[in-house]
């Protein structure tokens, strides 16, 4: 909420703007993870906002709404995306169809936004810029913010950190444009040395329609594994579908050999989705340990 708190409500209040708060459910979004994508559009072309902050999921909705005709979003001038990986196809997609959309990243303990594409510079693949008051430098591969920085942990004032670890992996270029690789905690290593950050290829998974959520694994093995949570109503034969137009977009060693389905509710009930819809890594992980590869399509 901090986000939404600081830049849809307060930096909007702060430069006159007008700000429409509509209950989520008039506008198509229920929950943490049920979106009616069609009552989102109309919700988008009833209020016309100049800007609108996403998730890549409604980024994607929408990319899809407007290659369909459903709206042309002629309103939007800014539409920021993230909390998650944006595969690069999928920003492609979306400025195909004049969507002014641009990446950023940001963290709770650094006041949320750390870095953002804008309108006067920007790289695709990147989150953009570090905003000019931020302080932060990559040190072992990993990105470090010296300021903003929270005061501490409630109930632990005393330990005030001076620096904010992300425990992301980043590379910061010769222009100072930010690529976010993953969570360092997630990285693998293949059977045959490849070094893989797993956000990377859940991104472009989820980056298909059929695909809701993707966990992506494949330690010291052969080929890749995924734990797919299909969208909506798709079925196997869709992922299955989905999986292969992924594939081709997809080098060798990032391709996807084995796979799984498992319903919403089912990895839901085993604790597997946070409150805000995401999936959560380590119960995930748990649930594709416990199947045996016979179990596994693709194998």
């Amino acid at each position: 909420m901090l986000l939404e708190n600081v830049a849809g409500l307060f930096a909007n209040l702060l430069n006159g703007s007008e700000i429409c708060v509509p209950p989520l459910q008039t506008i198509g979004i229920r929950g943490s993870s049920d979106v009616d994508v069609l009552e989102l559009v109309q919700g988008i072309d009833r209020y016309a906002p100049n800007s609108v902050i996403l998730v890549p999921a409604l980024l994607l909705g929408i990319t899809a709404a407007a290659e369909y005709k459903l709206s042309d979003f002629e309103s939007l001038k800014f539409v920021a995306v993230g909390g998650g990986r944006v595969a690069a196809d999928m920003l492609a997609r979306a400025n195909a169809q004049n969507i002014p959309v641009y990446e950023g990243y940001g963290l709770t303990e650094c006041g949320s936004v750390v870095a953002l594409n804008t309108p006067k510079h920007q790289r695709a693949g990147t989150v953009g810029n570090l905003l000019p008051h931020v302080e932060a430098e990559v040190i072992n591969g990993e990105l470090v913010v010296s300021t903003p920085r929270m005061l501490g942990y409630l109930g632990d004032q005393q330990h005030s950190p001076t620096q904010i670890p992300t425990g992301d992996r980043v590379d910061i270029d010769s222009d100072g444009f930010v690529t976010v690789h993953g969570r360092l905690k997630n990285l693998f290593i293949t059977a045959y040395g490849r070094n893989i950050s797993p956000e990377w290829i859940e991104s472009e998974l989820q980056n298909e329609l059929a695909i809701g959520l993707a966990l992506v694994c494949g330690e010291a093995e052969p080929v890749n594994t995924a734990l797919i949570v299909p969208r909506g109503e798709y079925g196997a034969a869709d992922v299955a579908h989905a999986i292969a137009h992924c594939n081709q977009r997809l080098p060798d060693y990032a391709r996807i050999g084995r796979w799984s389905l498992i319903s919403w509710n089912e990895l839901a009930s085993a604790g597997g989705i946070t409150g805000n819809g995401r999936l959560r890594r380590d119960v995930a992980m748990t649930v594709l340990d416990k199947l045996s590869k016979h179990e596994l399509l693709g194998a």
